[in-house]
């Protein structure tokens, strides 16, 4: 124990000062007291001490250990689009710079310019959604948990909210559906099978205690074989003659129909608005293309409610997601739909991503036996299109071994994410961003030579 150097001593050594001069002494302190500990407890064990030098390697090992975790750009190569893992949809770049713009300085967040008085904030944006979307009103909170969450509390706390068995699904995280109906204070009763569920069975679940009818897409899996599901019109005909307001939570927020996208699994919101439900709520990250948000459609006295609810105020979005949003929303009225790049990367083409392959393979000058250009699969990703595939194309390298390589590529800088299939290390160029593949050849070169 007497062997054990003190902080004071620690942040003497060279490599523990570059360190600092990188990160901050008190950052330090904290890897070199948890060093310490660990340590002391094996000193403890019996085992004898390291010694200085493991020492001073197990700080700077605990420092690059913690860095790895802050946020920071990564290349996306799986082929996955919509990757939760790696932040969901990219951003439209000339959204970011306008964004960036408005977050460095003042802005008219909470002021109505016109009238030079306070104004109400996303007033703007409730109004761009309504236009592109058609719809009588809506709002934006943090996410489409807490767009569930709000309705739930404002409509049916204390009050039964039916739902079907097979929609009381759990995304990731271990977040579930039915903890949040019960943290929200309303009573979820469940109506009909897991893999059936009629419109008789929601007739027969209502009583005068019921306060909505709630259904959920079941975005990340599907269910085959002996089925039945009541659609969006029927159900919300149902709520119409019972007069209990009909919410549609359809997850990932595609707006482009089936035959222009190709997601064939997923509702669009303009199908669930058509039904006459009373609310539509879904994400702001995924099949919309946006940043983190949840997005509510519907019914404008609905709407009022919502908004008048404290529990906004918890959940409300904040200056970047609604600037965000805004632009993105103007992009979708003028028919931007290629500047939004989950929509590029979802469109392109097999033959565009050969193309592409093959002059990537050609910059990485390997030979002929050190890869294969192929067909592959690629996946909207995001709990969206369940059991949906995308044609793509894939670089297979065949002479390294594909965990160690995959090992490599997340150290470089930035970190590369690509995927391994048929027991190789695969590139999917379907998902990298244009601006990036200069930057991935290199980094591939350099692995490659090592």
């Amino acid at each position: 124990m007497r062997k054990l150097p003190g902080v004071d001593t620690l942040l003497e050594n060279q490599r523990v000062k570059e360190l600092t001069q990188r990160w901050s002494q008190p950052l330090v302190v904290k890897f070199i007291r948890e060093v310490i500990s660990i340590e002391r407890k094996s000193i403890k064990a019996g085992r004898p001490y390291s010694g200085d030098e493991k020492l001073i390697d197990a700080i700077v090992n605990a420092a690059g250990n913690f860095t790895a975790g802050l946020l920071t750009e990564v290349i996306n190569a799986s082929g996955i689009i919509i990757h939760t893992n790696l932040g969901r949809a990219p951003l439209p770049r000339d959204i970011l710079s306008e964004v960036f713009n408005i977050a460095a300085a003042y802005s008219n967040l909470e002021f109505d310019l016109l009238k030079g008085k306070r104004g109400k904030r996303g007033s703007a944006l409730r109004h761009l959604i309504s236009a592109a979307l058609g719809c009588e009103s809506a709002l934006v909170v943090n996410n489409n948990a807490s767009a569930v969450y709000l309705i739930l509390v404002a409509l049916s706390k204390g009050k039964e909210a039916l739902i079907s068995r097979g929609e009381q699904v759990q995304i990731g995280g271990g977040f579930k559906i039915p903890d949040i109906m019960e943290e929200s204070g309303a009573i979820m009763k469940e109506v009909g099978t897991t893999n059936r569920t009629a419109l008789g069975d929601y007739r027969k679940a209502i009583t005068k205690n019921t306060a909505l009818i709630l259904k959920v897409h079941r975005s990340n899996f599907i269910i085959e074989g002996f089925t039945e599901e009541t659609g969006f019109s029927e159900l919300a005909e149902l709520g119409k003659k019972k007069k209990v307001p009909v919410v549609l939570d359809i997850g990932s927020g595609v707006l482009l129909h089936p035959s222009e996208s190709g997601l064939t699994n997923e509702p669009t919101v303009i199908e669930a608005l058509k039904s006459k439900a009373d609310l539509v709520c879904f994400s702001g990250d995924k099949l919309l293309g946006g940043v983190q948000a949840g997005i509510i459609l519907g019914k404008k006295r609905l709407i009022d409610k919502l908004n008048k609810n404290p529990i906004y105020r918890v959940v409300r979005p904040d200056k970047l997601v609604i600037g965000a949003l805004e632009k993105l929303f103007i992009k979708y009225l003028k028919d931007e739909i290629d500047d939004i790049p989950i929509w590029k990367q979802i469109r392109t083409t097999t033959g565009e991503l050969y193309r592409r392959s093959e002059e990537f393979a050609g910059k990485l000058g390997l030979g002929a036996d050190d890869y294969k250009i192929r067909d592959g699969i690629g996946y909207a990703g995001g709990g969206s299109d369940p059991g949906g595939k995308i044609p793509s194309v894939i670089i297979a390298l065949q002479n390294v071994d594909p965990k160690s390589f995959a090992d490599k590529m997340r150290k470089c800088k930035p970190p590369v994410i690509g995927r391994t299939e048929g027991g190789k290390y695969c590139i999917d160029l379907r998902t990298v961003l244009p601006h990036q593949e200069e930057t991935l050849i290199q980094l591939l070169k350099e692995s490659l030579s090592n």
